[in-house]
């Protein structure tokens, strides 16, 4: 029929129209983005201590004095343990060349290393275990709390 038009239909775009001005003023924000973008590299990898001490005070500074005492705690074992290994093996050359007489058996020492062995593995334990349960779920509370305040108090244009 004739009323009906040929070819492709066209459909009306919901597309903003932009002038000049704001063309101009996009461009403006995507080079200061690129700007900051160069920033945050060049500072990649440097971390300051006041970001350390901002993560111990959300952790709170009770909380890693007691970790690195538990840390330090488990490495006083494992140096025991390599003391107690030490002393039990030159026991055994002392003994097997006739120099001290056997003083104790072969129970006492394995018996006493094996406590060593239990020491060190509980104050692991208790080391990751503070460190998981207790400091990075208080840390990680207070963390992202602080920046989810902010962006639920922005105001909408914020979005925008």
């Amino acid at each position: 029929s004739a009323d009906r038009p040929t070819g492709p239909v066209k459909r009306p775009t919901f597309k903003r129209a932009k002038s000049s001005k704001v063309v101009h003023e996009d461009e403006e924000l995507e080079i200061e983005e690129k700007n900051e973008v160069d920033e945050e590299i060049i500072t990649e990898g440097r971390v300051g201590w006041d970001v350390y001490k901002y993560y111990m005070t959300s952790i709170g500074f009770t909380s890693c004095a007691v970790f690195i005492l538990v840390a330090l705690i488990n490495l006083a074992v494992l140096i025991g343990t390599n003391l107690w290994l030490e002393k039990w093996g030159s026991n055994n050359e002392n003994s097997a060349a006739g120099l001290t007489p056997k003083v104790y058996s072969q129970t006492y020492w394995i018996a006493t290393y094996c406590a060593w062995i239990l020491a060190g593995g509980v104050t692991l334990a208790g080391a990751i275990g503070l460190s998981m349960v207790f400091m990075a779920q208080r840390g990680s509370r207070f963390l992202h709390a602080a920046m989810l305040r902010p962006l639920v108090r922005a105001p909408m244009s914020f979005f925008d």
